[in-house]
């Protein structure tokens, strides 16, 4: 299990951050290799991948939103959103995923997300007239440093 850290500043108020993330049937819109996701029951939807559905789990609160694979290789990722000074949002993201997950590594996964943050925030651009700041990335070792992760 490799677990991936990262921060990133959205120049957009905390409660427009919040109302976008919470909407995960628009998810599709921001994140490459979603094509849709679909809402099965209270936390329980069905995302559509490029090549595969799988069942993801989604819960959601004031401080943030969580997603996690119910089957298969453990794929499971923590954003929270917190204000800041001047209407920004300092988004915080963690990533646990298996080594031999069919997703992609660590790195790719990162980079991936990371790439989804940028398109999330290109998106609000479009809507709001907002953009992102600065973001960074790495990997937790065992011993609780810190390893960058060149995205």
């Amino acid at each position: 299990m490799t677990e991936i850290c990262g921060r990133t500043k959205v120049i957009a108020p905390v409660e427009v951050v919040r109302s976008h993330w919470r909407r995960v049937e628009s998810f599709p819109e921001f994140m490459l290799g979603v094509r849709s996701v679909r809402r099965e029951a209270d936390e329980l939807t069905t995302w559509r991948l490029d090549d595969h559905e799988i069942p993801v789990r989604v819960k959601t609160s004031d401080r943030g939103i969580s997603w996690s694979t119910v089957d298969g290789p453990r794929y499971e990722v923590v954003v929270l959103w917190r204000a800041l000074p001047g209407d920004r949002t300092r988004l915080t993201w963690r990533i646990w995923v298996d080594e031999d997950s069919e997703l992609g590594t660590p790195r790719e996964l990162a980079a991936r997300f990371r790439g989804d943050l940028e398109r999330f925030a290109d998106r609000m651009v479009s809507i709001r007239g907002l953009r992102i700041d600065h973001g960074e990335a790495w990997l937790k070792d065992p011993y609780g440093g810190r390893q960058p992760v060149a995205l």
